[in-house]
């Protein structure tokens, strides 16, 4: 589960997020068809980014923010991100899946102290 525990007032909110109210009632406030070059891929073995994260972290400021119960990069998993990026700040967001929605206490913390520290 992406978000146990999550209050009726997170999903209002999140909904506000991803919905727009137009005269005709609500529609989608983001692109329905953005999985699209995901299912258009090859299938087969997932490539190796490491190589990707490791150029696009190196000599650059980099967060990780990270949902705790993430299903996708799981503790491990950001432990090898920090020791290939040993600079990168890290933040981790208790109970939430995969995708925190960056307004949680601990999210929002990270990126205050990081833009703070930005050149």
């Amino acid at each position: 589960m992406a978000f146990p525990g999550a209050p009726p007032e997170h999903w209002s909110a999140f909904a506000r997020r991803i919905f727009r109210e137009t005269e005709s009632g609500l529609e989608l406030d983001y692109d329905p068809d953005i999985t699209a070059p995901f299912r258009a891929a090859p299938t087969g073995p997932a490539p190796d980014l490491w190589p990707v994260f490791t150029g696009l972290a190196t000599g650059r400021p980099t967060l990780l923010i990270r949902g705790g119960v993430s299903d996708l990069i799981d503790g491990e998993i950001a432990g090898r991100m920090q020791a290939a990026a040993p600079s990168m700040a890290y933040a981790e967001v208790p109970n939430v899946g995969h995708a925190p929605m960056l307004t949680e206490p601990e999210a929002q913390a990270a990126m205050a102290s990081f833009l703070d520290g930005a050149p």
